[in-house]
């Protein structure tokens, strides 16, 4: 779910997040989410299911992406995460399991000269401007519920700084990197999950059902019966009319 394009001295940083997720044995580990208001389902990536020991639940969906791309998911978690400044504040969610959320984001490292405003601000990903890896996806339902009033701008290609509940995510801007080449990560994914149930459920109603009896017209019914009056069986096992 990318496109090529070539674009001088500029790279947009989407918005990620650190949490803090528990681990069997009750050791933790730290996993890095994108914040996607563009997405109606929330995402692990295979390898942190993997590392958090989750038990993945089949289901039969698959994700849809921009141009109508579809993928499937190789199934369902529960999961709980907590803030790594205050572990008071706990979360509990669902997600699909995807083999890849996107390549290492942002897809370039950032410079930092421009960031000024950004100085002793509570980041929830303190490493926004390195490029590394994504372990997941947080949707809409969980970016409104993370939002929080409040937002940190610098100059006018600067990102800005949003505030949530995790502290505050760096998003959006041009920050000044050396004229490549990008693949543009696009977070707009659909879970068909509903309609693949809905449409499933009614093909297999479709041959359960019993046939619904056939209702004759009155001359079908008069050739019917005129047939059965006048065909007879022979002795050999052959049919006549008279």
């Amino acid at each position: 779910m990318s496109s090529s394009i070539v674009e001088n001295n500029s790279s947009v940083l989407l918005s990620t997040v650190k949490v803090v997720s528990t681990v069997c044995k009750g050791r933790s580990h730290e996993l890095r989410l994108l914040l996607d208001s563009g997405s109606e389902s929330n995402f692990l990536t295979e390898q942190s299911v993997r590392s958090l020991g989750l038990q993945v639940t089949k289901v039969p969906t698959s994700v849809q992406g921009i141009c109508g791309t579809s993928s499937p998911v190789k199934g369902k978690v529960d999961f709980q995460f907590k803030s790594r400044f205050d572990e008071n504040i706990k979360f509990s969610v669902k997600a699909l399991v995807v083999s890849k959320i996107s390549d290492n984001l942002p897809l370039h490292p950032v410079r930092t000269e421009c960031l000024t405003h950004l100085k002793n601000v509570l980041l929830s990903d303190n490493e926004f401007n390195v490029s590394k890896p994504v372990d997941g996806i947080l949707g809409a339902h969980m970016f409104s519920i993370l939002l929080e009033s409040g937002k940190i701008v610098g100059c006018e290609n600067c990102p800005v700084a949003v505030n949530t509940t995790l502290g505050y995510t760096v998003m959006g801007g041009k920050s000044c990197v050396n004229p490549i080449q990008h693949n543009y990560f696009c977070g707009l994914i659909n879970n068909p999950l509903e309609n693949s149930l809905e449409h499933s459920m009614k093909k297999f109603m479709e041959i359960e059902d019993v046939p619904m009896a056939t209702v004759c017209k009155p001359e079908d019914t008069i050739c019917e019966s005129m047939f059965k009056e006048s065909f007879s069986r022979t002795d050999s096992g052959r049919f006549e009319v008279s």
